[in-house]
């Protein structure tokens, strides 16, 4: 629910891109390395429970190294667990002092390469803290805003005006390369360039932003959307994505309704595509060009859970195991689990709902936190494979 308040207020907006003047051509043309050999047909999970901890379980988990840190969005407590799910530390939570976090939601978070801790809040604050949790910088972003506002028309109307752009909240998301630069997940949210009003949104719009820790300034946005979009018209509830980076600076965009998935090198160029199409995939996605929240909410609730798409995407470098989850509608009670060795699709297996794959500390690959409203308990499933050649 809270993402969808974001959604439909921020639609309404009227903030922040640099420079980016690729052919859209260059966003897709790399050659399709796509293949498929299935090793097996399902994987066995355990589950794993937590220590108690007081929580407003809303979160997720970070594995790094081995211990798995679950990140308490709301009270911005941050639990470190051991691989068996013992509580090793508590740190942070929300306030002022060197050892707080001055934020009123973890909206972001990702560990930089250096071991220092980064978060980003909902009013475009961003927070770096040192190795033992201590505050070290703080401040707001800034954009590179070359236009008021008022000054933006359908005749000057520029994708790379930073004015048009925000954090994309509904997925927002942090990555990092080996050179500590930091990107992160836009949309474009003018009145005259937003998914709900602007065809040419889907085809022009960028979707990352580059930002500058020292500075604090966004450098640069860049990035295409799929193509796919191009055969619909205003897919406003599927305007999401998710990535990863490796150690190679290459990133892997996943789009929810195209079955490829892009792999970019540090110039942005699309050096080779793979991925295989979900089973049965449902793809009947509704069309909508409207801003009427009431026709947007029924959308997302009633419409969209109906549809099947990808998800959540994750590369386990050391093992050359690449996850990505799909969506299957309501009525199947499963979802989907694709499984890649390299470019290889191995397996596409029946999980439950909302799986996805948050990390690994050898033997076992662990799922993402299970957070059931009933219950004030913190799970996640482990899971091995095979030896895949």
């Amino acid at each position: 629910m809270k993402i969808l308040i974001k959604l439909v207020l921020i639609a309404f907006l009227f903030i922040s891109c640099s420079t980016d003047k690729k052919p859209n051509s260059n966003f897709f043309n790399g050659v399709n390395k796509s293949e498929k050999k299935i090793a097996f047909n399902t994987i066995a999970l355990d589950t794993v429970v937590f220590d108690p901890i007081e929580s407003s379980y809303n979160g997720f988990f970070d594995i790094y190294k081995n211990e798995i840190n679950f990140i308490d969005q709301r009270f911005c407590w941050i639990f470190t667990f051991d691989k068996d799910g013992k509580i090793q530390s508590q740190n942070l939570g929300q306030g002022a002092g060197p050892n707080e976090l001055d934020t009123g939601f973890i909206d972001a978070y990702k560990r930089l390469p250096n071991g220092k801790h980064l978060f980003m809040g909902s009013v475009f604050d961003v927070h770096i803290h040192d190795e033992n949790w201590e505050r070290e910088k703080k401040f707001v972003m800034k954009w590179n805003l070359t236009k008021a506002g008022w000054e933006i028309n359908a005749d000057n109307l520029d994708p790379d005006e930073q004015r048009l752009y925000s954090p994309h909240y509904e997925n927002f998301k942090i990555q990092t390369n080996s050179n500590n630069n930091v990107y992160f997940t836009v949309e474009a949210n003018h009145i005259l360039f937003n998914k709900y009003y602007t065809k040419e949104y889907y085809d022009m719009s960028r979707i990352f932003a580059d930002l500058d820790l020292e500075s604090g300034k966004v450098k640069s946005v860049f990035g295409r959307k799929s193509r796919e979009y191009l055969n619909y018209n205003y897919l406003g509830a599927y305007d999401t994505f998710d990535y990863v980076m490796d150690s190679k600076n290459q990133m892997y965009v996943n789009h929810p309704i195209d079955s490829l998935i892009y792999v970019y090198n540090d110039e942005h160029e699309n050096i080779y595509t793979f991925g295989n199409a979900g089973k049965n995939m449902m793809t009947n996605y509704p069309e909508f060009n409207s801003q009427e929240i009431d026709g947007i909410m029924s959308i997302y609730q009633n419409k969209k859970p109906n549809t099947s798409y990808y998800t959540d995407v994750k590369h386990i470098e050391e093992k050359d195991i690449f996850f990505r989850s799909y969506h299957k509608p309501i009525a199947e009670g499963v979802d989907g689990l694709q499984i890649y060795k390299g470019n290889v699709l191995v397996a596409d297996v029946d999980v439950p709902k909302g799986f996805k794959v948050a990390g690994y500390i050898d033997p076992y690959f662990y799922s993402d936190a299970i957070l059931e409203e009933d219950e004030l308990t913190l799970k996640a499933y482990k899971f091995t494979l095979p030896n895949i050649e």
